[in-house]
């Protein structure tokens, strides 16, 4: 990166991670002002992977969930603009909701060893 500065995303816990960890939302605000002290770390967005499901419109609910709480974060003077949600089994749901990153690893490489 440019003059030392890292791009991240902050991870949405959402009680029902799958395998991931991540920020609870009450303890979102406070962690983005934090970040925003560190002069070499700038917060892109926002990360969710949530636990796997099988139906189109569960695994919308979800993704729906975190673009809203994405939008408050940008309405609450915040200037995101990555939106990672979505794995190789449930990717369409995520662009569908709005993500502008996706991780398909498994689709291209395979299950993990």
């Amino acid at each position: 990166a440019e003059d030392g500065i890292r791009d991240s995303s902050t991870s949405r816990g959402l009680g029902d991670v799958y395998k991931r960890q991540g920020l609870d939302l009450k303890a979102i605000d406070s962690f983005i002002e934090q970040i925003k002290a560190l002069q070499n770390l700038k917060i892109r967005g926002l990360m969710v992977i949530p636990r796997p499901r099988e139906a189109l419109v569960e695994q919308k609910e979800i993704f729906g969930m975190v673009k809203k709480i994405f939008l408050a974060l940008n309405e609450n003077g915040n200037n995101f603009d990555t939106l990672s949600m979505g794995m190789s089994s449930d990717y369409a749901a995520a662009i569908q909701e709005g993500a502008t990153m996706i991780r398909v690893g498994t689709g291209i490489f395979g299950p993990r060893k």
